[in-house]
């Protein structure tokens, strides 16, 4: 439940919102002439482009093991546009492209707190293209600008690779993923060379209490595959383990003409390699509490 679950996670799965085939009806000939609008025909539209929002609050900010902030409030919104550019047969299925605005808002000493005085510690700008495989495969680009409206650090400019299966037929659904990011310009982690960083999970889930809410248990590993996690000991190749539990829950009493709108609680555990416990204040782990709110339209 960290930042990456926008940008190699909630990114990546707003493409395949937009982009999975299972949901999706062949867009109508353009030239035909229009029949009255029906409801089969404006959630086919509606799946073609696609919007979803939300805001998150957590007790702290902790970027790929590394702590952003962890007093007074955190706050993630965000919001995200996704187009089906794509749909076919063969090897390659869809093709979707998704651009969104990510946002940290904080109240304690790197936001209102701080010596600018002003809560907007960050505003990350993304596009994704995705593409839809065969057999369920999915592999997404993402350009990532990471701005501080605060002046809190410098911007940094990413560009990343993301592989994920879409395996939610399978008795045991898993959501495998593996991101590769690089540094274009600036240093996520401070130090003095840009870096690539690798990011390997899971995300398996279950439907709970007659299909009414589900539970989700995601799990990842952060690593540097080059100068990621910059130390006073050198540069390290291991920088965390984060597991979790989350609970999504439906709000069905807000009418579907207005979106589904959804509700979510959670915790996580990071567990911190040497290179990262500095800026924990020497801690090794790092327990994060999430409650949220979220629309897709």
């Amino acid at each position: 439940m960290s930042r990456p679950e926008l940008h190699a996670g909630t990114a990546l799965l707003a493409a395949l919102l937009v982009t999975s085939p299972s949901n999706l009806h062949a867009q109508a000939d353009p030239l035909a002439v229009a029949p009255p609008p029906t409801a089969q025909a404006e959630e086919a539209n509606a799946r073609r482009l696609s919007f979803t929002g939300g805001v998150d609050v957590l007790s702290s900010y902790m970027f790929r093991g590394i702590r952003q902030d962890d007093r007074g409030i955190v706050a993630w919104p965000a919001v995200d546009v996704g187009v089906l550019l794509f749909q076919g047969d063969g090897g390659v299925r869809t093709i979707g492209m998704n651009v969104g605005l990510w946002n940290s808002l904080h109240s304690g000493p790197t936001g209102l707190d701080g010596p600018t005085g002003k809560m907007w510690y960050e505003s990350d700008f993304y596009s994704t293209v995705t593409l839809g495989l065969k057999g369920g495969v999915n592999v997404a680009t993402t350009y990532t600008a990471y701005i501080s409206p605060n002046n809190s650090f410098r911007t940094v400019k990413e560009i990343s690779l993301t592989a994920g299966l879409d395996d939610s037929s399978s008795p045991l659904p898993l959501a495998p993923y593996g991101l590769v990011a690089v540094e274009l310009d600036g240093q996520a982690d401070g130090g003095t060379s840009s870096g690539t960083y690798l990011e390997l999970g899971i995300k398996p889930g279950v439907a709970v209490f007659a299909d009414r809410a589900t539970l989700s248990f995601p799990a990842k590993v952060g690593l540097s595959l080059n100068d990621y996690y910059e130390g006073p000991a050198g540069s390290a190749s291991f920088g965390y383990v984060e597991a979790g539990a989350v609970a999504t829950v439906p709000l069905t009493l807000v009418p579907r003409s207005f979106g589904a709108w959804s509700a979510r609680g959670g915790i996580s555990v990071l567990t911190l390699g040497d290179s990262l416990r500095s800026s924990n204040s020497g801690n090794r782990f790092k327990l994060v509490g999430l409650l949220g709110i979220a629309l897709s339209y």
